[in-house]
């Protein structure tokens, strides 16, 4: 599998790569280079649901009104159009993905993160009005180290998340 074009408004949302892979590498470098944003979050800093969102309210710059929950992430994720962002596409690095492993939100989080990346490329709203926002690129990559494969796809299943190994990557649908 090649790694997808992250200016692209199509899946894969969540894509699952080894450290340091060359090919996010290229992809990422030439997401920055043709205008658009890439961000990191570490899963270090991310030991508890609080410090999850602190985790991305500082580093995607969420408004001050963010409300440090599952649901206020999935909207921010939706809504990335402050002066920071200027309706770019973005990609967000998830380093250290392997600290999360075996935490117990880790399938809510990347539940999150696909619906949130889903909503952020829409067009219309549930009811089939014109959004107020241009739709944007938004997609994560999760850096895992190869041996934690397995226990990955196995926490996802926990969520009915479906992993397809593409090997050295995973695709979240």
């Amino acid at each position: 599998m090649s790694v997808p074009d992250f200016s692209q408004r199509v899946a894969p949302w969540v894509l699952v790569a080894p450290r340091r892979s060359f090919e996010i590498a290229s992809r990422l470098a030439a997401l920055s280079d043709a205008g658009g944003i890439v961000r990191r979050v570490d899963g270090e800093r991310m030991r508890s649901e609080r410090d999850l969102f602190r985790e991305f309210a500082v580093n995607l710059k969420f408004p001050s009104y963010f409300g440090y929950n599952w649901d206020a992430l999935i909207d921010c994720f939706d809504n990335l159009h402050g002066d920071w962002h200027g309706d770019r596409d973005i990609a967000v690095v998830v380093e250290n993905v392997d600290a999360l492993i075996n935490i117990e939100y880790l399938p809510l989080l990347v539940s999150a993160l696909y619906q949130g990346s889903v909503k952020a490329a829409e067009e219309v709203d549930l009811d089939g009005d014109l959004l107020d926002r241009d739709p944007v690129a938004l997609h994560f990559v999760l850096e895992l180290q190869p041996e934690l494969r397995r226990n990955f796809i196995s926490r996802m299943a926990e969520r009915n998340r479906a992993i397809v190994p593409e090997d050295p990557y995973m695709l979240v649908e």
